[in-house]
């Protein structure tokens, strides 16, 4: 999807995030919400407990811990939490727990409700000097507010004045959404059952060189007293992946989850770890490497059929065309579990074969590994797929034991 960034959210809460945006620097397919799933709230918790895959790292400078649970409204679903802290440039700080991670997208976006008052983070500034603001915009939606800066700490990572995205800014500044925003649908800030999303995907900005040189794609704005206008914005205001501006563990990330039984579970435990090859706990071993294409995608043969593949841990589902499996509203619900085997391939030929199972959904807690959904033309590889895994995402151009990024490794 060309120019999508994906962000995930909980089926719960309707949506399954896929933005229409920047990818600044390439390497990675931007994708972002359109609600679907409307209704599909778990019946009853199951007493199932995720399984362990291997050995979890311990406590580290480089490691975040991250829980899969219902979110802060209960209704979160597949949808993997980390707790970054954000602070002041120089002053105070606050820990902001219940960040989504999104392997396809960048920079930190923050909710404006789940910034405490205390936190009066300065704006970032646009190319004239005007206070900038952003708007994302989804296949169903929008989110709109600030850029602001902030020091962010990943773990014992620091990062000094980093421009951050704040949804549904209060600022009176703000106030007053461009139809430019508002004309994508309903504002999508509120309906997130997390309090922000950590982007830690293949792209360095999620705008890049193109919204340095033109305000066409009316991403950026300038705000003041008359309001707000498209304007342009210097790479160092833009919404950053704040992986790449790590002093260290600043090539990738590897994302490792507990395998989830069938019948899903109500909690699952996993460590977003910072770096790749930069420390024992991040070696890429064994793991195969696929390398997308310029779109952001590696093809998947499914019965038969080879259709384009994004790889994505912020959608909480997976998805794909089939015209076998039975169909309840907007999931697929086969009778009995129904495996299915596919083979991913990078655009260099580099292949991997993997099974999957696909079931109905009565019992589902906070985590389901056999959610499936229909999706025209093409997959998308969410959540369920980093269960039981660990997963490397390597950044555009960033040097790795294994050569530069991108590439995803599992």
């Amino acid at each position: 999807m060309k120019r999508l960034l994906r962000v995930g959210v909980s089926i719960a809460c309707a949506l399954v995030l896929a933005a229409c945006g920047g990818g600044g620097g390439g390497g990675s397919a931007t994708k972002t919400v359109e609600p679907v799933f409307a209704g599909v709230a778990p019946l009853s918790a199951p007493t199932n407990a995720p399984t362990g895959f291997g050995p979890t790292p311990t406590a580290a400078a480089n490691v975040l811990p991250v829980v899969v649970d219902r979110g802060i409204r209960g209704t979160a679903f597949n949808a993997p939490f980390v707790t970054v802290t954000v602070c002041v440039p120089g002053g105070t700080c606050a820990d902001i727990d219940h960040v989504i991670v999104d392997t396809a997208s960048a920079g930190l976006r923050l909710n404006a409700s789940a910034l405490p008052a205390t936190l009066a983070l300065p704006e970032a500034a646009t190319t004239d000097g005007s206070a900038a603001a952003q708007c994302m915009k989804f296949l169903g939606g929008f989110t709109w507010g600030s850029v602001r800066r902030a020091d962010v700490q990943l773990a014992g990572q620091r990062i000094a004045s980093m421009p951050v995205h704040v949804m549904a800014d209060t600022d009176a500044r703000f106030a007053t959404i461009p139809s430019g925003c508002s004309s994508a649908g309903a504002n999508l800030a509120n309906r997130l059952d997390a309090k922000g999303i950590l982007g830690v995907g293949m792209s360095r900005q999620d705008c890049g060189s193109s919204c340095v040189t033109s305000a066409a794609p009316a991403m950026y704005y300038g705000c003041g007293a008359s309001g707000c206008a498209p304007a342009t914005v210097p790479l160092a205001s833009q919404v950053t992946n704040p992986v790449t501006l790590l002093a260290a563990h600043n090539n990738g990330v590897a994302l490792m989850l507990q395998q989830v039984p069938q019948g899903g579970a109500a909690t699952v435990g996993g460590a977003l770890v910072l770096g790749i090859g930069t420390d024992a706990n991040n070696q890429l071993g064994s793991a195969r490497l696929l390398a997308p294409d310029r779109s952001g995608q590696v093809s998947v043969t499914l019965k038969g059929r080879s259709l384009p593949a994004y790889i994505d841990s912020g959608s909480n589902a997976l998805l794909f065309p089939d015209t076998e499996l039975p169909k309840c509203g907007e999931l697929f619900c086969p009778a009995q579990p129904t495996a299915l085997d596919v083979r991913l391939r990078s655009p260099a030929g580099v292949e991997q074969a993997m099974s999957f199972t696909v079931e109905s959904a009565p019992t589902w807690g906070a985590a389901a590994a056999t959610i499936a959904a229909p999706w025209e033309n093409e997959t998308l590889w969410g959540l369920p797929f980093f269960f039981g895994r660990t997963v490397f995402v390597a950044i555009k151009d960033a040097p790795t034991p294994a050569g530069n990024g991108p590439f995803w490794a599992f």
